[in-house]
């Protein structure tokens, strides 16, 4: 009683769900998250595969474009930011933790994949209290602040540059950067 109670995942199963892919802000993280997406597709062409990200970013026009679904949660940018922003950009966490959590639960998240950006911190926390398991790419030799703070709750963890493990907790499998066959 009381105990918490994780989803077994088989990964050979094709009707388990989605793979999420939080995705977010620039290009630099978009553009990887398709890449994968795609690859994703080649191996199982059956797979469903769903996209996260914000209103504010330039995913909304990128990963429509490229053909995948994109649901929205509530985030907002911290670095670089005034006392205020940084604020307000912490008060809108939990609604878009709550918000990650139902998108998750609604597309039956088999995997969830972080590629970076802000909004990466609200749904692999939720997909990790849901027990669903994650991963962070980082394709920078610097790993960026969302990407340094989830390495610590990831399943797992891929760089694409071997540097980038000198800046993070947990070393990652070096792996390279998804890019697009194009």
């Amino acid at each position: 009683a009381g105990r918490r109670r994780f989803r077994v995942y088989d990964p050979v199963m094709s009707d388990l769900g989605a793979y999420v892919i939080a995705a977010g802000g620039t290009g630099g993280h978009i553009i990887p998250g398709i890449a994968l997406a795609n690859e994703i597709r080649a191996q199982r062409p059956g797979a469903e595969i769903v996209f996260v990200g914000t209103a504010q970013g330039l995913e909304s026009k990128i990963v429509t474009a490229a053909g995948f679904p994109l649901e929205l949660v509530d985030a907002s940018g911290f670095v670089g930011k005034s006392l205020t922003k940084q604020l307000q950009s912490l008060g809108r966490l939990p609604k878009g933790f709550f918000e990650a959590r139902a998108l998750l639960k609604k597309h039956r998240a088999r995997a969830v994949v972080g590629v970076g950006g802000y909004v990466t911190v609200p749904v692999l926390l939720a997909a990790r209290s849901l027990g669903i398991p994650t991963l962070i790419h980082e394709s920078n030799a610097r790993p960026g602040v969302a990407n340094r703070f989830l390495n610590r709750f990831a399943t797992r963890t891929a760089v694409g540059l071997a540097a980038a493990n000198q800046h993070l907790r947990r070393a990652g499998v070096v792996t390279g950067t998804p890019v697009r066959r194009e």
